[in-house]
């Protein structure tokens, strides 16, 4: 097999393992998102019913897997860039 083919086998390879990370932590990402609205939705603060400490931690968690996401994406435009 010829380098330059292998290169780019491998540089398809950890493209695509890239690309599944990327999707595995957007469906993450929504998957707490929509505990956020839920937790919202159920918070009846006259009644006592806070979920403060849950919704943060969950946006804590949100923007932790936004930062995967940009990082994963940013690797593989270098990839694609040849940087």
């Amino acid at each position: 097999m010829k380098p330059q083919r292998r290169e780019e086998e491998l540089l398809s390879q950890e493209i695509e393992k890239l690309d599944k990370e990327i999707e595995k932590l957007t469906k993450q990402n929504t998957k707490v998102q929509e505990e956020i609205k839920r937790l919202v939705s159920q918070e009846d603060i006259g009644k006592g019913i806070i979920y403060a400490k849950e919704i943060n931690d969950l946006k804590l968690e949100k923007l932790r897997l936004q930062v995967e996401i940009d990082i994963c994406e940013k690797k593989k435009k270098r990839l694609l860039l040849g940087i």
